[in-house]
């Protein structure tokens, strides 16, 4: 993901190379300045973008008959529907039995990859023991949920059964595309994800400076602890494991869950049926065209 415009590399560096008392009321006040900045940003973002999509979702007449012309005369969509159902069973149910066996190769990891986390904790690094366990959780997330990617299609092949295809176009806007399921898990888990990164680099710095005897370090990183992990919950943050163009989002930075759910996805629902409406006026306009020349 794209690196948002923050204020946290002096708060990153500041975590790893330490070396005496930090003020806590300059740390709270970066924290509160930047999620100020940041919420700014997002009122900006939802004002401009997402509001004016949804309002065009909202007002979008093409969905209103298509659902009403299925609720009135549903019978050749269900003829339609139950000729095509053989299909969609056979695809959830391949789906199922690929996701259940990825599961179950997956777990079998579980074990090495508890011991390598255990061991890196021992050693006093416990961001390096937490990613260990956060990438088998996502890549386990992944295990079980790329084989049912094809049954994410079918809400919209449904729609299409039906003849409602500003409906689909909408559906497969929902469940199908980059915006959609890893995106959805990637902006709720990311905010959590980030704030636990965080608090294992604080973890650290305090082990590591207790070690060398430098308590002054050690306890400044403990007061600051909780204006630092809420800065990363709310704004995003670099981990000291993280490669250099990789910030993990927060609350309120892009990527996280108010920017994916409020402004992208309403933006690309509106864009589908942007989409759905010039075909269909530009099909209109084929068939005048072709009217016009039969008449004459």
């Amino acid at each position: 993901p794209a690196a948002p415009s923050l204020a946290l590399p002096a708060l990153q560096q500041e975590a790893v190379q330490l070396s005496a008392w930090i003020d806590p009321i300059g740390v709270w006040g970066q924290t509160i300045a930047t999620t100020i900045e940041n919420l700014g940003t997002r009122g900006s973002d939802l004002a401009g973008t997402g509001l004016p999509a949804a309002w065009e979702i909202i007002t979008n007449s093409s969905l209103y008959s298509e659902i009403a012309h299925t609720v009135l005369n549903p019978s050749p969509g269900l003829e339609q529907f139950f000729s095509n159902l053989p299909s969609y069973t056979a695809t959830i149910n391949a789906g199922l039995a690929a996701s259940n066996a990825g599961l179950t190769e997956h777990f079998s990891e579980l074990p090495a990859v508890l011991q390598a986390a255990w061991e890196a904790v021992q050693a006093g690094q416990f961001t390096q023991g937490f990613a260990n366990i956060a990438s088998w959780a996502i890549f386990g997330l992944g295990e079980a949920g790329w084989p049912l990617y094809p049954a994410f299609e079918i809400p919209g092949q449904i729609a299409r059964d039906f003849g409602a295809t500003a409906l689909a176009a909408v559906l497969d806007a929902v469940f199908v595309g980059d915006t959609t399921t890893t995106g959805y898990a990637y902006s709720l888990l990311g905010p959590p994800i980030t704030a636990i990164y965080q608090l294992t680099d604080i973890l650290n710095v305090v082990s590591a400076s207790i070690y060398d005897g430098d308590w002054v370090t050690a306890v400044s990183e403990v007061v600051n602890a909780p204006a630092k992990v809420l800065n990363a919950f709310l704004n995003g943050y670099q981990s000291s494991v993280s490669p250099s163009w990789e910030v993990f989002p927060g609350i309120f930075t892009e990527g996280g869950p108010i920017d994916a759910f409020f402004v992208k996805l309403p933006q690309t629902i509106a864009q589908a049926l942007a989409g759905v409406t010039a075909e269909a006026e530009t099909s209109e306009t084929t068939a005048d065209a072709t009217l016009a020349t039969v008449s004459s």
